[in-house]
């Protein structure tokens, strides 16, 4: 209990100063794409986005998870279709950089919810199955009106971690960055609409994820 408060305070107190840094790298990005690039200018400034993204992706977890805003958004029916898509092409250069290919069946499927928190929750789900997924390996999606399912060919959970996975800043993988906040931010969306998250995952097979409402 003592380390998770030490986590919270560090988080609350550095958090603040990550979103300025990240809006100033954007602006500049988007100013060098004006003008005409190299192919392996191009390349670098790839990276330079994958790497941006990636710290924006947790500067709006740690936000979400430890710091206490008043921004929220109005509850409205979203179709989870479109929010699929625009969080796949946010993530369209990490995917090309592993070479993943995604295969999606989605149906229009409309929930009432705020939009910030479905991003939150597809992004974490998302960002797990390419962080842990090999190189040139697959993600599979399905959408209906029962459930959302993500599944990938990553290295996988044991049976016993399974059980652990929700649990703020538990991690199992140390060869890839993180705080371990990912799939509790699932959980605390998922509960706080009444969904349901199943986990299922084999060793070295991959991982799946349902999202059931």
């Amino acid at each position: 209990q003592d380390s998770i408060e030490l986590l919270d305070n560090f988080i609350k107190d550095t958090t603040h100063e990550i979103n300025t840094p990240i809006s100033i790298i954007n602006t500049n990005i988007e100013m060098i794409q004006e003008s005409p690039l190299c192919e392996k200018e191009v390349k670098k400034i790839k990276r330079i986005q994958i790497a941006s993204k990636t710290l924006e992706t947790i500067y709006k977890d740690l936000k979400l998870t430890i710091l206490t805003t008043d921004d929220k958004e109005s509850i409205e029916k979203y179709n989870i279709k479109v929010i699929l898509e625009e969080r796949l092409e946010y993530f369209s250069l990490h995917l090309e950089s592993k070479k993943i290919e995604v295969s999606c069946n989605l149906d229009n499927v409309e929930l009432l919810a705020e939009k910030a928190l479905l991003e939150r929750m597809i992004d974490n789900i998302l960002s797990n199955a390419i962080k842990y997924n090999r190189v040139g390996g697959k993600i599979d999606i399905e959408l209906n009106h029962e459930f959302l399912k993500i599944g990938d060919t990553g290295v996988g959970i044991s049976k016993d971690e399974i059980e652990l996975v929700f649990e703020r800043y538990r991690r199992f993988n140390s060869s890839e960055g993180g705080f371990g906040i990912g799939l509790n931010i699932v959980y605390s969306i998922a509960k706080k609409y009444n969904y349901t998250v199943e986990i299922e995952s084999e060793k070295s097979i991959g991982t799946k994820v349902w999202v059931r409402w």
